[in-house]
């Protein structure tokens, strides 16, 4: 694991990012009482220059694993429509 922030009250979730070199990793966990819910989540990575890759669905457990190759990324995750964090390293 690279890096990991929580997102939400509680937390309701945690989106982590993973790296092997310039392969980068990013999938967000539901937290405590939000896991089994039914409130959407998502992740998403973005390499430098590069499309985002993103994952949102109303999942019970985790969205993601997204991938991208690159040596510098964005990447954040979301819990429902008002919860939201991202880094923008690059």
């Amino acid at each position: 694991m690279r890096a990991s922030h929580a997102i939400g009250e509680g937390p309701n979730t945690r989106v982590y990012l993973l790296r092997d070199g310039n392969k980068a990793c990013v999938v967000n966990f539901k937290t405590g009482g939000s896991v089994g819910n039914s409130v959407g989540i998502g992740a998403w990575v973005q390499g430098l220059g590069g499309s985002r890759s993103a994952d949102e669905g109303a999942y019970k457990y985790y969205a993601g694993p997204v991938k991208v190759t690159s040596s510098c990324v964005d990447w954040g995750g979301n819990y429902g429509p008002e919860y939201r964090w991202s880094n923008s390293p690059c």
